[in-house]
C-alpha cells in the first residue's frame, strides 16, 4: 500500500512538498475485531439530535456536527426517531468534525433512505471544493449513481481518490428501494469494504493512506461532508438521513510518539544511487506536531548545516552545498526532539564533483524546448529543437513530442528549462493544463491545476520520469500557467514564478506568484510577486552580466493599457538588482508596437555568434497565427528591440524556452532526435530547369523527363496523354487513383525552387491540390485553384500552420488554360499567373526541409484523403533549381548573351563542357563546331548541342577544334556566343631527362602528366639490350626514382609507365644514364 506521509515534516517555511513517503504504523491494540483490524473506538455518533446549528455527538465525545444552512424545519420524526431530510439543496449540508480520523483505521456507518438516481454523495472525507480535475484527494459513498455511461444506474458506487488517480469499487450493489439501507465503510491499512445491509459488497487493497488523503484533501476546518459532494457540479443529496457513526482507532499522543512517527516519515529526495546531489539542498527544521529537527553531517566542509543572514534580504537557508574534487558520500544525521523525546536519523548521498564553471565561450549552439498547440492531438506535450546560431532552428525527433505528459491533465504546455547554477543538470517544469479535448480556457482559469510537472536530466537526452507538484493550492488557485525559474546567487535558491487566478476575488485578474525551491521537490509558501491593475501573465526573467542586473518581460494580459503604460497583449519590462528586490520600469516603444503576442522568452546569443559584444534575443509569439519571432536587441537598458530580416523558427513552436548548449551538448541531441534532420540541396544553380515535363514522349506510364536529367514521372490510375491544339497534354479525370507523379525525393531539401506549369481546370469547387509536395497531411506543399481564387501553402503542422499565400483573381479559371508559376526561396513565397506576381509572403517559418525526407510529389493529389483528386489537364511543367526573378517570368529580360563559353585545356578521354547563358524568353540552342584548320561550321550532334551546355568528349583529333553558340529567342531573334576552343593536353607534360652522374652519386628521374589519379610504374632497359624490366629502385612507383650510379649501370635506359584509375595508360620517352668516374 502506499505510506504514510506527514505534510508537516517540512519547516515552517516549507509548506509545500513532494517528497517520497514513508509509512507511519499505528500500535495495534491487544483488543481486535473479528477481522484482526486494532480495536477502534467511536469518536463521533449522530442519531439526528440537534441544538445549537449542530448535530449532537451521543458518543460522549463532545464531537459536534456543524449544520450548514439546516434549520429545525428539516427535521422530522418517524416511529419515534429524529430523520434529517436533505432537499438536494447544495446550501444544505453537515460538516464532519476534523481531527477525528488519526491513524489508518476506520468505519463509517450511515443508516438512510433515497429515491433520486444521480451522482449525489451521501457523504464523504475530504473538503476541497472544486471541479475536476482539481478534485484529487477524497473518500465517498453514492447511494444511487447515474449518468455514468456504465450502465450501473440506480447502484450504489463507494470510492476514494490520492491525488490523481481514483479507485472505484461496490458498484455492483443495490439499495432496498422505499426503506432504510446502511452502509458500512470499511478502511483498514489501505483496504477497503463495503456492506450494505450487512452484506459485504467489494474488499479491494487501495494501496492508499487514509492520513495521506486528509493531509492533502483537508485544510484543517472539517474532515468532510454529509450530503454533499467535493464536485461543484454534482448534485446534492435529496432523501433522509436516520443515524451516521464514524469510528477509528485512537492515536498515541505522547511526545515519544510524534518522535517516532515524525522519524519515520522524515526523508531528504537524495540517495547513493539514482538521485545524487548536483547542488545545495533542502533541510527539514520542524516535522509535524512541533518536533523540531537539527542537523549534523560528517562532511561540513560539504555540506553547510547552518543558515545565514543576508542583509536586507532572505536569508541563505541550510543545506549550501560545495561539491568536492571527487564524487563523496555524505551521511546527513537528523535530531529530532519534542520534550524530552528524541530521535535520530541517518540519511547517506552522493554529493558530484565539482564541474568547471560553464561561460558564454563554452557554448557554440543553442537548444529550444516548446509545445505546439492546442490543434492537434498531440501538441500539448513537450517538443525539441536546435540551433547553431539562435535565429534558424531545426525540428527534432521529426517535429513529435519527446517528452509525453502521463499525470494530471496529461497534457503540458509552456515547458521552461533552466541549466543548474552548477552547470552540470538541467530541470524542465511545466504547465499542467490540455486544452485539446479538456474543458475549455474558462475552466482552465478557475479550475485548472494547481501543480507543476517537473523533468530533470543531466545530458538533455536523458530525461526522468515526470513529477507533479502541488504549488498554488494554499492560494486557492484557479490555474497555474507558464511556470519559469531564476537563480538566486544570494541565497542560493531557484524563484520559481508562474500566474494565478485566485478564489479570494473571485478569479478577478491573473498575478504573478513565487515560491523558492533548491531541488524542485520542496517548494515555500507562494508569495505574490507581480499585482499589476490589469491582469499579467508570461513572465521571463534573464540576468545581464554587463550592469550586473536582472531584467523581467512580462505580458499584459489585461484589457486596456496598464499603469506601466503597456499596451494590451504586449510585452513590459523592469529591471532589479535582485531577483526579490523593488523592480524599476524600462521604457520600450519597440516592444510596446508588437501587439498581440504572448510566452516572451529571452537568450544571450553565444560570443561566436555576436562581434564581441553582448546581443540578446527575446522571442514573441504572435498568437493570432504567426508564431514565435525574434526581436533583437544589443542594451536591454535601452528597452530597444529590432526585428531581424532572417531567420527560421522551429516549424509549430509555441511558448517554451531557448537555452545556449555547448557543442558535445549539441552533438548528443543531434545523434538522439537530430537523425531525420534533411539538409538544404547545395547544388549547383542551373540557367535550365532540371525537370521539364512537354508530355511529347511518353512511354507507356512514363512521363520523360525533357530537361536531360533524367527525372522521369509516372502516369497513375487514369492519368493519360492526349492532344489538344496540336501538341500532347496530360489529362485526369478526376477519379480516386488519378494522377501523376514526379520522383520520389527530387524536391528534398530543395528550399529554393520555381515551378511553372499550364493548367486547365474542369473543376474548382471541392477539395483537392492541383500540385503538392510532401509527407503526409501534417507536411506538405500545395497549390490549387479555386473559384475565384488561387491558393499556394507551405506547412509542417498541418492545415492549422499553413503559411503562404491565398489570392483572390478576377479572371475566370475554369476551362481556361492559365500558366501558374511558383518561386519558393528561404522564408519567402511568391505567387504568379500567367508571368505577372499576384501574391507573395515573406517571414515564412517553414521550409522544404523541415517537410522531411524522400519527398513525394504530384499532379492532382493531396495529401488528404478525404481529399477529391484534380480533373483537368496540364502540360509545360517546369522545375528549376533556383528563384526565377520577375523579369524572367514576365519574359521581359532583354535578349542578351550574358556569359560565353569558355575554351577547354584537357587529356585524351576526358569530356569537354562548354556553357552558354542567355537571358530572354522561349530560348532555344544550337551548338556549331569548327575543325581546328577550317572556316566552316557545323551543327553539332554531341550531348546536349540542343541545351545550354554540350559537352564533348576529347580526342587527339579534336586538338584545335571550335564550339560556339546560337541562341534563338520566341521571336526569331539570334544571337551567337563567342568561340572556345577545345586543346587537347599531351597525356605527359614533362618527359624524363638523361642523367650524367658520377660513380657512387644517385641519379634521378622525373615525369610529369597532366593526367590525374594515376599510378606509376618505372621500367629500366640494359645499354646492350632492348628488354625492359620492372624497376625496384627507390620510387620506382611516383613521379621520381632514384638510382644509385654503379659503373654496371653505365648507359641503362629509364622510362616510366602511367595508368589512369579507368585503364587509360601512357609510356614516357626513355632517359639515359651515364656514369663518369669524376
Amino acid at each position: 500500500m502506499k505510506r504514510r506521509f506527514l505534510a508537516l515534516l517540512m519547516s515552517a517555511a516549507m509548506a509545500v512538498t513532494l517528497l517520497p513517503a514513508f509509512s507511519v504504523k499505528a500500535e495495534e491494540s491487544s483488543d481486535t475485531g473479528n477481522s484482526g483490524t486494532p480495536k477502534q473506538k467511536v469518536m463521533a455518533e449522530y442519531d439526528m439530535s440537534h441544538a445549537d446549528g449542530t448535530l449532537t455527538d451521543i458518543s460522549g465525545n463532545g464531537n459536534n456536527a456543524k449544520l450548514v444552512g439546516i434549520t429545525d424545519s428539516d427535521f422530522t420524526e418517524e416511529d419515534g426517531e429524529n430523520v434529517l431530510n436533505f432537499s438536494g439543496d447544495s446550501g444544505k449540508y453537515v460538516e464532519i468534525p476534523a481531527g477525528l480520523i488519526e491513524e489508518e483505521n476506520f468505519t463509517i456507518e450511515a443508516t438512510f433512505k433515497t429515491e433520486k438516481v444521480s451522482n449525489q454523495w451521501l457523504f464523504c472525507l475530504g473538503n476541497k471544493v472544486s471541479t475536476w480535475p482539481n478534485v484529487k484527494n477524497y473518500v465517498f459513498f453514492c447511494p444511487t449513481q447515474g449518468g455514468n455511461g456504465n450502465s450501473k444506474d440506480g447502484n450504489i458506487r463507494a470510492g476514494l481518490k490520492d491525488g490523481s488517480k481514483e479507485v472505484l469499487l461496490a458498484q455492483d450493489g443495490k439499495i432496498t428501494e422505499n426503506a432504510y439501507n446502511t452502509v458500512k465503510y470499511e478502511f483498514n491499512e489501505g483496504v477497503v469494504s463495503v456492506y450494505l445491509n450487512d452484506t459485504l459488497i467489494e474488499t479491494t487493497d487501495s494501496g492508499y493512506s487514509i492520513q495521506d488523503i486528509i493531509s492533502a484533501g483537508t485544510d484543517g476546518t472539517a474532515l468532510g461532508y454529509i450530503g454533499k459532494s467535493l464536485y461543484s457540479p454534482d448534485p446534492a443529496y435529496k432523501g433522509t438521513l436516520k443515524s451516521f457513526k464514524l469510528s477509528a482507532t485512537e492515536k498515541d499522543h505522547s511526545d515519544e510518539a510524534k518522535v517516532a512517527e515524525a522519524k519515520e516519515a522524515l526523508t531528504l529526495p537524495y540517495n547513493t544511487t539514482d538521485q545524487a546531489v548536483y547542488g545545495n539542498i533542502t533541510l527539514p527544521t520542524e516535522a509535524g506536531d512541533g518536533v523540531a529537527v537539527t542537523w549534523t553531517t560528517d562532511k561540513p566542509e560539504i555540506v553547510d548545516v547552518q543558515s545565514h543572514e543576508n542583509e536586507g534580504y532572505d536569508a541563505t537557508p541550510a543545506g549550501t552545498v560545495t561539491r568536492p574534487d571527487k564524487d563523496t558520500d555524505v551521511t546527513m544525521t537528523a535530531t529530532l526532539k519534542l520534550g524530552d523525546a528524541t530521535a535520530t536519523k541517518d540519511f547517506t548521498f552522493t554529493v558530484k564533483k565539482a564541474v568547471k564553471a560553464k561561460t558564454a565561450d563554452d557554448y557554440s549552439a543553442y537548444f529550444f524546448t516548446y509545445f505546439a498547440g492546442e490543434g492537434y492531438s498531440d501538441g500539448e506535450q513537450i517538443y525539441f529543437a536546435a540551433s547553431k546560431n539562435g535565429l534558424k532552428w531545426q525540428d527534432l525527433n521529426d517535429n513529435k513530442p519527446v517528452l509525453t505528459s502521463t499525470l494530471g491533465e496529461k497534457g503540458v504546455r509552456d515547458p521552461f528549462i533552466i541549466r543548474s547554477a552548477e552547470g552540470d543538470k538541467f530541470y524542465m517544469i511545466a504547465t499542467d493544463l490540455k486544452i485539446n479535448g479538456g474543458n475549455g480556457w474558462g475552466a482552465a482559469q478557475t479550475a485548472g491545476s494547481q501543480s507543476l510537472m517537473v523533468w530533470e536530466s543531466t545530458d538533455l537526452v536523458n530525461w526522468s520520469d515526470e513529477r507533479m507538484v502541488e504549488v498554488s493550492a494554499s492560494i486557492g488557485a484557479g490555474c497555474t500557467w507558464a511556470p519559469e525559474a531564476a537563480y538566486d546567487y544570494k541565497t542560493g535558491e531557484y524563484v520559481v514564478f508562474w500566474a494565478s487566478k485566485v478564489s479570494g476575488d473571485n478569479y478577478a485578474k491573473q498575478r504573478l506568484y513565487y515560491s523558492k525551491t533548491r531541488d524542485f521537490y520542496t517548494f515555500t509558501e507562494p508569495q505574490v510577486y507581480i499585482d499589476m491593475d490589469q491582469s499579467s501573465i508570461d513572465t521571463t526573467i534573464i540576468y545581464n552580466n554587463d550592469d550586473q542586473m536582472y531584467y523581467r518581460y512580462t505580458k499584459n494580459e489585461g484589457g486596456s493599457i496598464n499603469s506601466l503604460g503597456a499596451k494590451t497583449k504586449t510585452v513590459y519590462v523592469e529591471r532589479c538588482a535582485t531577483l526579490l528586490g523593488e523592480w524599476e520600469h524600462v521604457p520600450s516603444d519597440s516592444l510596446n508596437n508588437n501587439q498581440w503576442v504572448e510566452g516572451p522568452t529571452i537568450f544571450q546569443f553565444n560570443s561566436q555568434d555576436t562581434d564581441g559584444s553582448s546581443k540578446w534575443c527575446l522571442l514573441v509569439d504572435d498568437f493570432g497565427g504567426g508564431g514565435y519571432y525574434p526581436l533583437v536587441s544589443d542594451d536591454l537598458s535601452s528597452g530597444v528591440f529590432t526585428r531581424p530580416d532572417s531567420y527560421k523558427m522551429p516549424s509549430r513552436a509555441r511558448h517554451g524556452t531557448p537555452i545556449p548548449v555547448t557543442q558535445e551538448e549539441y552533438d548528443a541531441l543531434m545523434a538522439k532526435w537530430g537523425t531525420n534532420i534533411v539538409q538544404e540541396n547545395t547544388e549547383d544553380e542551373e540557367k535550365d530547369p532540371v525537370l521539364s515535363y512537354d508530355f511529347e514522349n511518353t512511354d507507356g506510364t512514363t512521363i520523360k523527363d525533357v530537361s536531360g536529367h533524367n527525372n522521369d514521372g509516372t502516369l497513375n490510375g487514369n492519368a493519360t496523354v492526349k492532344e489538344e491544339n496540336g501538341s500532347n497534354v496530360l489529362y485526369l479525370d478526376g477519379t480516386s487513383g488519378t494522377f501523376a507523379s514526379l520522383p520520389t525525393g527530387f524536391f528534398d531539401g530543395r528550399n529554393k525552387f520555381t515551378i511553372s506549369m499550364d493548367v486547365k481546370p474542369e473543376k474548382v469547387d471541392g477539395n483537392f491540390f492541383t500540385f503538392a509536395i510532401g509527407k503526409d497531411s501534417s507536411k506538405y506543399l500545395f497549390m490549387r485553384q479555386k473559384s475565384g481564387s488561387i491558393k499556394s501553402v507551405i506547412t509542417s503542422g498541418s492545415w492549422g500552420a499553413e503559411q503562404g499565400v491565398d489570392q483572390s483573381v478576377d479572371q475566370t479559371l475554369l476551362n481556361e488554360w492559365q500558366n501558374i508559376t511558383i518561386v519558393k526561396e528561404a522564408g519567402k513565397m511568391s505567387l504568379y499567373l500567367n508571368d505577372e506576381k499576384i501574391a507573395e509572403k515573406t517571414g515564412m517559418s517553414t521550409d522544404i526541409t523541415d517537410l522531411g525526407k524522400d519527398l513525394e510529389a504530384y499532379l492532382g493529389k493531396s495529401f488528404y484523403s478525404a481529399d477529391g483528386y484534380f480533373k483537368g489537364a496540364y502540360d509545360n511543367v517546369k522545375v528549376y533549381n533556383r528563384a526565377l526573378s520577375d523579369d524572367e517570368i514576365a519574359g521581359t529580360e532583354e535578349f542578351a548573351i550574358v556569359k560565353n563559353p569558355e575554351s577547354v585545356e584537357g587529356v585524351v578521354g576526358e569530356t569537354a563542357e562548354f556553357t552558354v547563358e542567355a537571358t530572354g524568353k522561349g530560348l532555344t540552342y544550337e551548338w556549331q563546331y569548327c575543325n581546328a584548320n577550317s572556316t566552316k561550321w557545323r551543327t553539332s550532334v554531341m550531348e546536349g548541342s540542343d541545351t545550354a551546355t554540350v559537352t564533348v568528349p576529347v580526342a587527339n583529333w579534336r586538338d584545335g577544334q571550335k564550339y560556339r553558340c546560337v541562341v534563338t529567342n520566341g521571336d526569331g531573334e539570334q544571337l551567337i556566343s563567342e568561340t572556345a576552343v577545345v586543346t587537347v593536353q599531351k597525356p605527359i607534360k614533362v618527359q624524363p631527362v638523361s642523367v650524367e652522374a658520377v660513380k657512387g652519386t644517385t641519379a634521378e628521374f622525373t615525369v610529369e602528366t597532366s593526367w590525374e589519379n594515376v599510378t606509376y610504374q618505372w621500367e629500366y632497359c640494359n645499354a646492350n639490350s632492348d628488354k625492359w624490366r620492372t624497376s625496384s629502385m627507390e620510387g620506382n612507383d611516383t613521379a621520381t626514382i632514384k638510382v644509385p650510379a654503379g659503373s654496371w649501370r653505365n648507359g641503362q635506359k629509364y622510362r616510366c609507365v602511367i595508368t589512369t584509375a579507368d585503364g587509360r595508360s601512357v609510356t614516357s620517352d626513355a632517359a639515359v644514364l651515364t656514369v663518369t668516374d669524376k
